[in-house]
């Protein structure tokens, strides 16, 4: 078995987990994290312009 594979077993894939990182990463096996997405500070003052489509999302960063 992969040691992919055994990480599988063990943390559930097809989860996103949110909340603050150092306290989801304790929860987690070591060396279990590919990626870890960090949404941009609230109150930057950064105007990250959002535009929604009918049925895609185009997100222009400046």
């Amino acid at each position: 078995m992969t040691r992919a594979a055994k990480l599988s077993a063990v943390v559930d894939t097809r989860v996103i987990y949110c909340g603050d990182n150092l306290d989801q990463l304790k929860k987690l096996p070591d060396g279990c994290v590919d990626l870890i997405y960090i949404d941009p500070p609230f109150n930057s003052n950064r105007n990250y312009e959002v535009f929604w489509g009918e049925t895609i999302e185009v997100r222009v960063i400046g």
